[in-house]
């Protein structure tokens, strides 16, 4: 199915205002090494800084015995039409599962969604569909893809032959190290077409070697949806469940949840964390020479975005920003929004990867805690006064993540969603990097 056509809007919410590697970084949790880069690795979550904002309450109305609710949303981000013009599809092609976007009818951009619900490929269509993702590591189909990635310092353990910083809880959406896919559960193509939910159970640990000993998992619905310029909305909601060191329950007390998403070296080679009005890179960073492993930078210090581009062709060639907004996370509770931990940028690079990689820092998570979180993926052509334009209307409507109690009032369609997650870790998935056989 393909939609478009509608004139493109822009919303001003404000009510509102997503890892991996091999060596230690400032901040003494984990991200990325400078030479291999993966899914597991190494990397500060930043300092709590301050809160970016109330965020407002979002929520109205109540629940049908009157109560308010802790938390409503009525206008989805992914709700927002495409610009006049542009159009996409959702589809299963063989035995895979591709979001497709075209301007004028012509070809894009195109994205396979594979394992956990995860980007499993990003590709040019104007440029004979030139891969924009880091190749993989060692063949495997789990780290150099757009994913989430969940570390824990509280839940640790040692291993013999393992470095310090892979002894700590560690679950990928993707899946493991040694390319042991995470559980996907179904599918569905949605709305006018363009719209991806993945509903999957990622619950191994990054390194097999940790499995014996620690335990846990996340039920996940992530969504994908086109809005505006052929911009990509992903909105992930996780539901954490109960974590296990050595068989006792162990607190989610020191969490940082990464937006791993690693781009490919040398089709890009800079990363700007903002752009002139005229789409010159203002404060920016060139892999090889002055870019920063994992920096921390705290999101409300900057414009709610970042962009990786080709220093020497940055006004013409691919260019991805990804929008994460400027906003620390929101605690609802009767719909009103407490800070919930805290947001940096980090970035890192190696060999034949850089990636961008927003990061939540979160403590005290409850079980069965809701995390709602999203990111909008600009892939585009040139650094220009347009596309300036463009991500600073999105990272203005870009809401701050949310954290849900476990008895969250909510309404639906957001309460059903979770009513799903819910019954996840019941249910026996597909491990599978194809996922057109699930689309129900």
């Amino acid at each position: 199915m393909v939609r478009g056509g509608r004139a493109w809007w822009i919303v001003s919410i404000l009510l509102l205002g997503l890892g991996c590697s091999s060596e230690d970084s400032p901040g003494g949790l984990s991200g990325g090494g400078t030479t291999t880069g993966g899914a597991g690795g190494t990397g500060g979550a930043g300092g709590t800084g301050g809160h970016g904002g109330s965020g407002g309450s979002g929520a109205t109305g109540g629940t049908g015995g009157g109560e308010p609710l802790d938390f409503n949303d009525p206008n989805p981000l992914e709700d927002a039409p495409l610009a006049a013009g542009w159009s996409c599809s959702a589809v299963v092609d063989g035995s895979d599962v591709w979001l497709r976007t075209f301007d004028g009818g012509a070809p894009r951009f195109d994205l396979r969604i594979g394992t956990g619900g995860a980007i499993a490929e990003l590709r040019d269509a104007t440029s004979g569909y030139a891969p924009l993702l880091s190749p993989a590591f060692q063949g495997e189909a789990t780290d150099r893809i757009i994913q989430w990635t969940w570390w824990s310092q509280a839940i640790q353990h040692q291993v013999s032959g393992l470095p310090a910083f892979e002894w700590r809880f560690n679950v990928t959406q993707g899946g493991t190290f040694d390319n042991l896919l995470s559980p996907t559960h179904w599918v569905e193509l949605d709305g006018d077409g363009c719209r991806i939910d993945v509903w999957s159970r990622p619950q191994d640990q990054w390194k097999t070697q940790q499995q014996p000993f620690m335990q846990g998992g996340f039920s996940a619905r992530t969504r994908y949806d086109v809005i505006g310029a052929g911009h990509v909305v992903i909105r992930r909601t996780l539901q954490g469940g109960e974590a296990w060191l050595e068989g006792q329950t162990a607190p989610l007390s020191d969490e940082y949840l990464e937006g791993w998403s690693p781009f490919r070296r040398p089709t890009f080679n800079a990363l700007a964390v903002s752009l002139n009005a005229d789409g010159s890179p203002a404060w920016w960073y060139q892999a090889g020479q002055n870019l920063p492993h994992y920096p921390n930078i705290d999101v409300t210090t900057t414009p709610g975005y970042a962009v990786i581009f080709q220093a020497a062709q940055a006004s013409s060639a691919p260019v991805v920003a990804l929008v994460y907004g400027s906003q620390h996370p929101c605690h609802y509770v009767g719909g009103e929004c407490t800070a919930g931990g805290s947001y940096a940028l980090n970035a890192m690079e190696w060999n034949n990867g850089i990636a961008i990689l927003p990061g939540l820092k979160l403590a005290n998570l409850a079980t069965d805690q809701v995390i709602d979180q999203y990111l909008v993926l600009v892939p585009d052509h040139g650094l220009t006064a347009g596309l300036v334009t463009r991500l600073e209307a999105l990272a203005a409507t870009v809401p701050p993540p949310r954290l849900l109690g476990p008895d969250a009032k909510l309404a639906p369609p957001l309460a059903d969603t979770v009513t799903s997650l819910g019954t996840l870790a019941t249910l026996d998935g597909t491990r599978t990097d194809h996922l057109g056989p699930l689309v129900q």
